[in-house]
């Protein structure tokens, strides 16, 4: 097994700010869109993501310091019957959260596969269809709430409250929607 903080290039001394720094220019250098078809690069990729998720969390770096390994199941679960003697849903949350780990980087609409990842810089690139269809889907929202509204006060204060923020949140879609088809940059 190669050593995690090898594959993100810092030392063992490293801070979180170095080691997020790090993972950061390696993940931009070796990222698949960049490379397609490389394997290598998509190998060194799933690496670095790996690398990261254990050195990017204080509590699972220092059981990596510790005892060269990370085990997520080793922290918090005994030998008690395949549970944590502290909670009875143990087995149920850890399977959960492996399951979690296990898509952490990837979305099931996203035709690349489990490495590709999704950061507050990278945005999905719209259409005019799917600008044109969130114009249709706001502006029927926007007249609902707005035929709906003298109906509201029915369900006083709740009914108006509610009508008023689809009335807000459609006009709103709209005007995003519009500037999407017109420029190209609404979202």
């Amino acid at each position: 097994m190669e050593d995690l903080y090898s594959i993100l290039e810092v030392s063992k001394t490293a801070t979180q700010d170095q080691i997020k720094a790090s993972y950061k220019k390696l993940a931009r250098k070796y990222h698949p869109d960049l490379h397609p078809g490389d394997k290598t690069a998509e190998e060194k990729f799933k690496q670095i993501n790996a690398a990261y998720d254990v050195l990017g969390d204080a509590a699972k770096r220092a059981q990596y310091d510790s005892y060269g390994s990370y085990d997520s199941q080793s922290t918090y679960n005994s030998n008690w019957g395949g549970q944590s003697a502290r909670d009875p849903w143990s087995a149920w949350a850890g399977a959960w959260q492996q399951q979690n780990q296990q898509n952490n980087y990837s979305r099931n609409d996203d035709p690349y596969g489990a490495w590709r990842t999704y950061t507050n810089y990278e945005r999905r690139s719209y259409t005019k269809g799917d600008y044109f269809f969130s114009l249709l889907r706001n502006l029927a929202i926007t007249a609902v709430c707005f035929s709906l509204s003298r109906y509201s006060i029915l369900l006083f204060p709740f009914g108006p409250i509610l009508c008023l923020a689809g009335i807000v949140s459609g006009i709103g879609g709209i005007i995003r929607s519009l500037r999407g088809l017109l420029t190209g940059s609404g979202k």
